[in-house]
């Protein structure tokens, strides 16, 4: 023992290693050892923590670690563990549950989590790490699972009526934006926009004769235009700008004509990845087909493989992510919920 412990601490983990100096409180009043390290300490021991499930059980471990950590980012840290690959939420039980699954793709390992913040509540989009709830009549607001911590924002009147939301950045992060579309009839789209700092949400009303019906995919964003696939194949961009007096509208126009893949599928997903739009389809057949907006001339085109890239489907919403090492063993490329 004692050599394990000149080792432990030449190597810097003494705190660790040393086992034999940490008792848990046997009710006689005693505390465990943790519990009077330093504040930097422990957020320096999450920190160092190898996998995003040990950090998990660090954060729900106690009220107090809890407190110690900031949400949890879910993006590349130069500094520490990066979060090379997301977890999939999803219900127990009904869409207004407030027991959730969390599934580990990478280890086929399903964790389950409560959050009774969600009660009578509906996830509408997720990025980042971070949810988009509403709860009827009015209220919306964003939410971090691990740290239970919730931001407002202004209320939306009509949201039970949105057919999608999406949300570009975190609330955490400069110049986030919330999007909703609902699609009222063939010729008619509104359009919601919040931005930060705003207290009233911007609402449009778009008419026009080449509205066809909406395929009912997700919406996504890439920070300053939403981008919504109609029942043809085609696309809407509504994009923001700015009048001479500083208020700000929203414009919209056909992003690309209609595509001839769209026939054959049954379901559909958008993309937004590496400042590209991507378009996946799962036909009658069950085959998945992935094709991309070729933006120099208005069509879609074929990608024959995403080799690189582990995509994750949902109605709600959708992404992909660059593999990493740790996905050498892993067969699927793409995941549908």
């Amino acid at each position: 023992m004692s050599n394990n412990k000149s080792q432990s601490q030449s190597c810097g983990w003494k705190i660790i290693q040393g086992r034999e100096k940490i008792h848990p409180n046997n009710g006689s009043g005693s505390e465990c050892i943790w519990f009077r390290l330093p504040a930097h300490l422990q957020i320096l021991i999450f920190q160092h923590l190898p996998t995003l499930a040990d950090q998990i059980n660090f954060l729900t471990a106690t009220k107090i670690w809890r407190s110690l950590i900031h949400p949890l980012e879910w993006r590349v840290n130069k500094e520490g563990v990066p979060y090379k690959y997301p977890w999939l939420l999803f219900s127990q039980g009904g869409e207004k549950g407030t027991r959730y699954n969390l599934y580990d793709p990478l280890t086929n390992l399903t964790h389950s989590i409560s959050i009774p913040e969600s009660e009578e509540c509906e996830v509408r989009f997720s990025n980042k790490g971070w949810l988009l709830l509403t709860k009827p009549p009015t209220s919306i607001f964003f939410f971090e699972p691990f740290t239970r911590t919730r931001i407002q924002v202004p209320d939306l009147w009509q949201m039970e009526a949105v057919d999608g939301f999406c949300f570009s950045g975190t609330p955490t992060s400069p110049n986030w934006k919330i999007f909703g579309i609902r699609h009222l009839q063939k010729r008619v789209i509104n359009v919601w926009y919040l931005g930060q700092g705003d207290s009233n949400w911007i609402k449009i009303t778009v008419h026009s004769a080449t509205f066809p019906h909406p395929s009912f995919t997700n919406p996504v964003s890439d920070g300053n235009s939403l981008y919504y696939l109609r029942e043809n194949g085609s696309v809407i961009r509504f994009e923001l700008f700015t009048d001479d007096e500083g208020d700000t509208h929203i414009g919209w126009h056909i992003e690309c004509s209609a595509s001839r893949y769209f026939g054959k599928s049954r379901q559909r997903f958008l993309i937004w990845y590496e400042e590209e739009l991507i378009w996946v389809f799962v036909d009658q057949g069950r085959g998945i087909h992935v094709v991309k907006l070729d933006k120099r001339v208005g069509q879609w085109v074929p990608l024959n493989r995403l080799e690189k890239e582990i995509t994750y489907l949902s109605q709600t919403t959708s992404g992909s992510t660059r593999k990493g090492t740790e996905h050498k063993k892993h067969s699927s490329n793409v995941h549908v919920s």
